[in-house]
């Protein structure tokens, strides 16, 4: 299970969803509708793509996983 919503979620300001900019799926490398499903808790990421969100957001990696 992941936590990669949590964590997003703490970051939003109220009313302000987050919505990535255009560039933000080739900063992290992973492709839109990966990511959704990453936030959406539909599927778990590996570490490669738990390292490029941890990395752009500037949380710890494991801040982003349950153990």
């Amino acid at each position: 299970m992941n936590k990669i919503s949590e964590v997003i979620g703490k970051m939003e300001k109220p009313n302000f969803p987050f919505k990535p900019a255009p560039d933000f799926y080739d900063l992290v490398g992973i492709k839109r509708k990966r990511f959704w499903q990453l936030f959406r808790k539909e599927t778990s990421p590996n570490m490669n793509e738990v390292k490029a969100i941890a990395d752009y957001f500037k949380v710890k990696p494991n801040d982003l996983i349950n153990f």
